[in-house]
């Protein structure tokens, strides 16, 4: 992402998303391969 020219970027897994959005719903999923989400954001 750097290489592209991008200052932030964020890659959030299945487990954080739960946790961000879902709360005490989100809890107890596994973590590993799964869905994620990436934000990023140029200069």
């Amino acid at each position: 992402m750097q290489a592209r020219h991008f200052s932030e970027f964020e890659d959030v897994t299945r487990a954080e998303l739960a946790a961000r959005y879902y709360g005490e719903l989100g809890q107890g999923l596994p973590a590993g391969p799964g869905p994620h989400m990436v934000r990023a954001a140029s200069r």
